[in-house]
């Protein structure tokens, strides 16, 4: 009998056997099995990994869908999950599998109940003054970006939460902001006769394999403003008929591996997590243990995002409590890990700093900012610095020398790259600028590729390790991700964290350089909440530094902590670019560099970022975008479209910048006016 997950593994592991099954039409180019579309007909639109750790990951090109082997099974044969996963395990040879949950409760309603559709009508946008908005926001900490996520809406005083099942309103509940009667009761009324479903599903991307369930709708909001992936129960905590939802959601539910259950510490929410875990399985349920009531309180007092990841990180899978007592799984949830206990005389090491404060070996730093403020520059005076085994600037001593390795794939090398690096006076013996892949296109002429840390990080790391390096920059980190998103936590997390292991594995230090999102409306999101453009680069970062111009000097940029887990992050510092003449073949050529300015930050990057005037987004910014946006490859000109607009910047900037970059068109074969934009890696120049 096969679960989802093992048969994802299953398939997986006999991927080809299983894609010439259902696409006996397709044909194998390179590491992908290519055919026509969903139906099966010849063709290269739809796209499956066939190797690597995308292995049986699929993309139709046209259809813009993807997912797994048993989302393709599903699709493919046009039926549910549940009925796929069935039919998989009687291909697999395991005809007698027949997936049920089953609950102990007399009181659940037949699935054949007929329920009533709450009227649109009921959902009133929330006015500007209104005092639903103002309690969410001043009580609550609840963002507007998040209130208008979830489409809460409102019904004189109370607080309505909209239940959507595929796009559709399912059930309306309704929350009174006002408190009644001596024990502050609250006021809670739902849509007459209406289906219960979990809440929060609009706010759910498809792609996702992990889900969060908790107990209120405004924890759900909580969870999501920490850049999570949660839905909540209709009927609150409890037993019986408060868990009459699970009917109507587990086929939706059987698709994640893993379930993170978040329920308050007492007896209702003990109970909730018992009988969730029964129904859909204690090997894949996982019970979080906050350091607050619930996710809104640790909101309300603070509770930082990499705190929030790391109570999840330290999730542990349901097990029954050894007695009747419910409180039992909470009871030792502070305990010493065997390494202290067996391994005390084995010797702490100490934290070796490239540059104190800032960069560390074993560890990946993050530098975050705005285009054409030096970030570029500011990294090559640290491969200058490393190179030469100088002392950086705040520093008493010098850092140790050693090689670096460059993968600065969005600057020429000779034109830009080699001219800044001679005005800082590196060690050209210690410093390798990494082309990419070499590759060679149809026409023979040869090219290279931006290597993908996910799919060559074994290739890189051989070569770090053949040269010797210490340190690595990565900039920008978008054009190195390969096919993963930034904007998806659990991409960025995967790759951050096969960095992180080889720092450690390598004694490396790691640089990356990414750029900060645009605030949204009148509100203005915390620094570490702008790293574009997943909160996944600065949960998993060590260091995350800020660049900033400083409003009061224009010229004048600020290096500011925005985060240090390992060091002083009180003080930041400021630099200039400089303008540098070098001579170079007899000629002199025209190039920058970074100075500092004698003068101790005290300003933090949250309080500099505020101070920032919103100003219509530049052409090197646009520049910027598209990059990032086409270094996964081929994009549709649609759909860059919608991401420019998104961001905020506007048609007319994204075709100048298209005009100024190295933009490959191709019309589409089916719709001639459609088109697709990518472009090719310019390293080498």
């Amino acid at each position: 009998m096969y679960s989802f997950e093992k048969a994802r593994s299953i398939l997986s592991s006999r991927v080809l056997e299983i894609v010439s099954y259902l696409f006996p039409n397709g044909k194998k180019i390179g590491h992908e099995w290519c055919v026509g579309s969903i139906n099966g007909e010849a063709g290269s639109s739809l796209k499956i990994r066939l190797s690597g750790q995308k292995t049986g990951i699929w993309s139709d090109f046209n259809g813009g869908e993807g997912g797994d082997l048993i989302d393709l099974w599903s699709k493919k044969n046009g039926i549910s999950l549940s009925e796929s996963l069935k039919e998989i395990n009687e291909y697999l040879g395991n005809k007698s599998f027949n997936p049920k949950i089953t609950i102990n409760n007399s009181s659940s309603k037949s699935t054949s109940t007929k329920y009533t559709l709450p009227s649109p009508k009921n959902l009133v946008p929330l006015s500007n003054n209104s005092p639903i908005r103002d309690y969410l926001i001043t009580e609550r900490c609840l963002t507007d970006e998040i209130i208008n996520k979830f489409k809460i809406s409102e019904r004189g005083n109370d607080i309505v939460f909209p239940f959507f099942e595929d796009g559709i309103l399912t059930h309306l509940k309704y929350l009174s902001i006002h408190r009644y009667g001596e024990n502050k009761k609250k006021v809670i009324s739902s849509s007459p006769n209406s289906k219960p479903i979990l809440f929060g599903w609009q706010s759910i991307p498809n792609e996702t394999t992990s889900i969060i369930i908790c107990e209120g709708e405004i924890d759900a909001m909580s969870l999501a403003q920490y850049g999570l992936h949660a839905l909540s129960v209709p009927l609150g905590a409890g037993k019986g008929a408060k868990q009459n939802w699970w009917e109507h959601e587990k086929e939706r539910l059987e698709k994640y591996e893993t379930i993170y259950l978040c329920f308050d510490p007492d007896e209702p929410g003990q109970q909730s997590i018992e009988d969730i875990a029964n129904l859909f399985g204690k090997n894949r349920c996982k019970v979080v243990i906050l350091p607050h009531k619930d996710p809104n309180e640790c909101l309300q007092k603070g509770v930082t995002i990499e705190q929030m990841y790391e109570y999840f990180q330290k999730a542990k899978y349901y097990e029954e409590p050894k007695n009747s007592n419910v409180h039992n799984l909470y009871k030792n949830e502070i305990e010493i890990e065997g390494y202290y206990q067996n391994e005390l005389d084995h010797k702490i090491e100490k934290i070796e700093w490239v540059w104190e404060n800032v960069i560390a070996y074993k560890m990946v730093t993050l530098f975050a900012g705005a285009p054409g403020l030096g970030k570029s520059q500011l990294l090559l005076y640290v491969a200058s610095t490393i190179s030469n085994g100088l002392t950086f600037y705040g520093d008493k001593s010098p850092t140790r020398k050693n090689k670096v390795l460059l993968m600065c794939g969005e600057d020429g090398i000779l034109n830009t790259l080699v001219p800044r690096l001679q005005a800082t006076g590196s060690n050209p013996n210690n410093i390798i600028i990494a082309k990419g892949i070499k590759k060679v296109n149809g026409s023979g002429a040869i090219y290279y590729d931006f290597p993908s840390i996910s799919e060559n990080l074994e290739s890189i790391e051989n070569y770090i390790i053949k040269n010797e390096c210490g340190i690595v920059i990565i900039d920008p980190f978008a054009l190195y991700m390969g096919n993963a998103d930034e904007n998806k936590n659990k991409d960025i997390r995967r790759i951050v964290s096969l960095l992180n292991e080889m720092a450690e594995r390598l004694n490396l230090a790691i640089i990356i350089n990414t750029h900060f999102s645009k605030s949204s409306g009148n509100f203005q999101k915390a620094a570490i909440e702008r790293v574009m453009g997943s909160i996944a680069f600065a949960a998993a970062a060590r260091t995350v530094m800020a660049i900033i111009k400083d409003k009061d000097d224009p010229t004048r940029r600020l290096f500011i902590p925005i985060k240090n887990n390992i060091g002083n992050d009180q003080y930041g510092m400021a630099y200039k670019i400089e303008k540098v003449f070098i001579k170079r073949n007899e000629e002199t050529v025209e190039t920058s560099k970074i100075v500092f300015v004698e003068d101790k930050i005290s300003i933090t990057a949250d309080e500099a970022l505020s101070s920032q005037p919103r100003e219509a987004p530049r052409l090197d910014e646009a520049k910027e975008f598209l990059m990032q946006l086409l270094s996964g490859g081929e994009m549709r000109v649609f759909d860059i479209k919608q991401k420019f607009m998104d961001a905020g910047i506007g048609m007319s900037r994204m075709y100048e910048a298209k005009n100024q970059l190295n933009i490959i068109v191709r019309t589409s074969y089916k719709d001639k006016r459609d088109k697709y934009w990518s472009i090719v890696n310019h390293g080498q120049l």
